[in-house]
């Protein structure tokens, strides 16, 4: 036979562990916690409503994140509380409360709205306006911060690069060069000017120093060619490519 005595003592001890559910911890800094008549009116939880069953495990988990500074954790707890119990108003306020401990309280206003459009007594009804107020002044306030924030514009300063790209074709260039005056040089000094056949030689040396100058002429002119192209190439990839940046620094704000 069932005991009916127990059965009720079992009933009353649910509802003041689920009636009295608002965190005390998740008041702001320097709130006092809710006396006796704030808080919630006691509500009998059925013990066969498994969804209300795995809200309270939530609950109770969510209180423990909490009190281990784990504001986000269990602000994630409190919500998948909601979807077992939507009507479960202690979640939908200490929703609010850790919201606004995230320093969020645009969304703990959605919360305290929530809240509000349910059925409350006047304690409760009261101390959610003044919940409200509350975060319309942080809300304010967080917006004039934000008004405050100067935006201060950032230049970089861009150069060319003159790597190995750049470099190497300029590195050959000035050695060809250099070899072009070399051959230039000697094809002056090799130059048969004013050679006098019998005086200076036969005429097959004439020939022959004829042949070297040419030759180093021929030597020079082509080494001038390969130094102006190297010059050319080099430019060439200096100036096609993009700059790139090499220091930042503040720009001054025009007012």
């Amino acid at each position: 036979m069932v005991d009916m005595r127990a059965m009720g003592r079992s009933a009353t001890s649910t509802a003041k562990r689920w009636g009295a559910l608002a965190l005390a911890c998740a008041l702001p800094a320097g709130a006092a916690p809710p006396t006796r008549a704030a808080t919630a009116s006691p509500v009998v939880v059925d013990e066969t409503d498994a969804g209300k069953l795995q809200a309270r495990a939530l609950f109770d988990r969510a209180r423990e994140l909490y009190a281990a500074g784990r504001y986000r954790e269990a602000a994630e707890q409190l919500e998948h509380a909601l979807k077992f119990d939507p009507q479960g108003k202690d979640l939908v306020y200490n929703l609010a409360l850790v919201r606004e401990r995230l320093g969020e309280p645009d969304e703990a206003m959605v919360f305290v709205d929530r809240y509000l459009a349910m059925k409350l007594d006047p304690a409760e009804r009261q101390r959610a306006e003044a919940f409200r107020r509350r975060l319309e002044g942080a809300r304010d306030e967080i917006a004039e911060k934000r008004r405050k924030v100067v935006v201060v514009p950032v230049e970089v300063e861009r150069e060319r690069a003159f790597d190995a790209w750049v470099w190497g074709p300029l590195a050959g260039a000035g050695v060809a060069a250099l070899s072009g005056a070399i051959f230039g040089s000697l094809a002056l000094s090799t130059r048969p000017s004013g050679f006098v056949t019998g005086r200076d030689g036969t005429y097959d040396d004439l020939v022959a120093r004829s042949n070297d100058a040419h030759a180093y002429a021929m030597g020079a002119d082509a080494s001038w060619v390969l130094a102006a192209l190297g010059v050319a190439g080099s430019a060439i990839v200096y100036f096609a490519r993009d700059s790139v940046p090499v220091a930042t620094h503040a720009a001054e704000a025009s007012r």
